[in-house]
């Protein structure tokens, strides 16, 4: 072997040893990288299947943003199947109540629809006889809990198909606004 194939022959041995340094500094960012998505997907998921919660300080949240609307009658369908339900529905009930709370007027019924009509998460649905202001109103709450980060749909027109709501009924017959809280989606 001649000098200069020597030469040529080390300088491809160092030229191969970075080489392989990188891709191994690659592959190790790789997996550091897969790790940390790993978590981040394992926190997501615990956060998806955790309990619907509110604290306090998210029903002051929820009841300054409210508060404009102070009067607003509002019927609240919980269902009554799961106790992460009723827990959620308890959290979101006491926001009006609380002292500085937001000042609506609930009527709180329980139980189950019975009818053909399927519902996950939570949705406000309004009345035809709707004004502006009860639309104002519907789309602050439906902002509102969003913010917080609950699932909740609306506001849309309240459903006119044969409901079969059956428990506790206590609905206001005067309120243009209804929030069902239902499973978890």
């Amino acid at each position: 072997m001649t000098k200069a194939e020597l030469e040529a022959a080390i300088a491809a041995r160092e030229s191969l040893a970075v080489w392989l340094g990188l891709a191994a500094t690659v592959l190790a960012l790789g997996a550091g990288w897969a790790k940390l998505q790993h978590v981040r997907l394992s926190r997501e998921l615990k956060a998806l299947s955790a309990p619907r919660a509110l604290s306090a300080e998210q029903q002051s949240s929820v009841a300054n943003t409210l508060r404009p609307f102070a009067g607003q009658k509002l019927n609240v369908f919980v269902f009554t199947t799961e106790s992460e339900i009723v827990s959620i529905g308890n959290q979101i009930v006491a926001v009006p109540g609380r002292p500085n709370g937001a000042g609506w007027a609930l009527s709180v019924s329980t139980g189950q629809m019975a009818a053909n009509r399927v519902l996950t998460g939570m949705l406000v649905e309004v009345m035809p006889s709707a004004t502006e202001v009860d639309l104002a109103a519907a789309r602050a709450l439906v902002s509102a809990l969003a913010h917080e980060r609950l699932g909740v749909g609306g506001p849309q027109a309240i459903w006119t198909g044969a409901e079969g709501l059956t428990g506790s009924i206590n609905e206001d017959p005067t309120a243009k606004i209804r929030m069902i809280i239902a499973r978890r989606p």
